[in-house]
This record gives structure tokens, C-alpha cells and sequence, in this order.
């Protein structure tokens, strides 16, 4: 059961925050599990597209994660663009190792377009219980692109961006879940 990973339902684009990244490190016993994963299970089979007027019909089964363990912490940056404040250069070509500490907690790296189109990557360090997001900011602060799981769960990975030539770009990592290293990848 170690590692178990409840299934993303969809409806209507906007995904059930009824992603359960959990471990028996983090919640405890295998019985904690399996009523967490029954509880994400019951709620997400209740859901009918017309119900997203009022989500209070789903209940409050996961707004205190306190029975999971107090050793996994859930990711919370809403905003990585306006939370991120600069950071180490980074070019085309580079790889860096970094780490998340926090969940809270956003890393950010600068680098100037060259007119080209990149990969930008983030992976999961071996061992770590990081499952990062990445996300591309414009010189204005503006969100331009975001990824979380695209390079494969848990990793994230931006493809074919167009790096506009002369514009000033952050690359900011920041974690749906967990925390940990990981290895940040500019192709």
C-alpha cells in the first residue's frame, strides 16, 4: 500500500481535490488509509457538473488533514509569480539541484530568453517526498505557463515554450505536496 495514489476524477476541466498522495509514513496505519481513500471515493462518486454552483454540498471530509500525520504537509502556494522574488541565473543548457523545505516555500531562478523554444523540468530527487509544480513567469509578475505531473507523476514539465528573445523570464518550483529535493532542467 506504501505509496498509494488516489486517482484525479475531472468534470467539466476543474479537478476533485480528491488527490490523496499518501504513504503509511504519512497517515499512519493501513485502516487510515483505506478510510481516506473510501472517504476521497464516496465524495467523488456524489459529484454531478451541475453541482459546481455550491461546493459546501461536498462536505468538510478534507479540510483537516490533522488524521494523515503531521509528517506530510500539503502544498499551498496559490501564487508562485507573486510569491517568487528573483533568485540564481539559470540558462539554456543548465541543470541545478535544489530543495523544498517547506511547502510553503518557492524557489525562483532567472533567465533571459534567447528567442528559442525550451523544455523546462522539474524532477523528483531519489528518496524524496517532493511532488513539485513548476511554474513560468513573464517580467510583469504574470503566470505564463505552469505544469505539475506533466514529465510523469510526480514530475513536472513545461514543453515547447516559446522563450520570447530579450525577455526576462522566472522559473519558480513550489510543491503541490511534500517536500524534498528535486533537479530543475532548462533543455
Amino acid at each position: 500500500m506504501k505509496g498509494r495514489t488516489m486517482k484525479v476524477w475531472r468534470i467539466g476541466g476543474l479537478a476533485v481535490s480528491a488527490i490523496l498522495i499518501l504513504s503509511l509514513t504519512a497517515c499512519g496505519d493501513d485502516d487510515d488509509v483505506e478510510d481516506a481513500i473510501d472517504a476521497a471515493e464516496d465524495l467523488a462518486s456524489d459529484f454531478d457538473e451541475s453541482d459546481f454552483s455550491d461546493l459546501s454540498d461536498f462536505g468538510s471530509e478534507f479540510s483537516d488533514f490533522s488524521d494523515f500525520g503531521s509528517d506530510f504537509d500539503f502544498g499551498g502556494v496559490t501564487d508562485a509569480c507573486a510569491e517568487a522574488d528573483g533568485g540564481d541565473d539559470i540558462s539554456t543548457g543548465d541543470s541545478v539541484d535544489g530543495e523544498i523545505e517547506d511547502s510553503q516555500e518557492v524557489v525562483s531562478y532567472q533567465f533571459t530568453g534567447g528567442g528559442d523554444t525550451i523544455d523546462v523540468a522539474v524532477d523528483q530527487a531519489d528518496d524524496s517526498q517532493l511532488d513539485p509544480i513548476v511554474t513560468i513567469c513573464d517580467s510583469d509578475g504574470e503566470e505564463v505557463a505552469r505544469d505539475d505531473d506533466g514529465g510523469g507523476f510526480p514530475n513536472s514539465l513545461i514543453s515547447d515554450f516559446d522563450a520570447e528573445d530579450g525577455e526576462d523570464y522566472l522559473v519558480v518550483v513550489s510543491a503541490f505536496a511534500g517536500t524534498g529535493d528535486y533537479e530543475l532542467t532548462i533543455d
